[in-house]
């Protein structure tokens, strides 16, 4: 279970995981107002997935901070991003992991697809085409 939006969702997607599954957290946009810093949403972030860790229920759970390191160490972090990235998508290449799209919409319609995408009326990601 992949969870990219944080914040009161995270608690949701905590009980998602079937037995024995797994949580990867890596984005923390709800617990962001847009006009606060990181830092405590992150720590927040990190101290649920701790938290979920340490409880007996079968689960596991790990936060993925994609851009550690992006500026002090730009080529590490390209490294990293290769290594993390590469296998998901050789599963999404072969069909073994399937990508939910709820929509596409051509690039000369980017503000229909923003609206949509901010009705929060869609499951699955919004694709912009060139």
């Amino acid at each position: 279970m992949f969870d990219n939006i944080g914040g009161p969702m995270m608690r949701v997607s905590c009980g998602l995981p079937a037995p024995r599954g797994a949580l990867v957290c890596y984005a923390i946009i709800a617990g962001v107002s847009g006009t606060g810093g990181l830092v405590m949403p992150f720590v927040k972030a990190v101290s649920r997935v701790l938290l979920w860790n340490a409880l007996p229920n079968g689960h596991r759970a790990t936060f993925y901070d994609l851009w550690a390191r992006y500026k002090r160490r730009p080529a590490r972090f390209r490294q990293h991003l290769e290594q993390d990235l590469g296998p998901v998508f050789t599963l999404l290449a072969d069909g073994s992991l399937k990508a939910n799209i709820a929509a596409r919409f051509p690039l000369d319609d980017v503000a229909a697809a923003l609206t949509l995408a901010e009705s929060r009326t869609v499951n699955g990601k919004i694709i912009l085409l060139p």
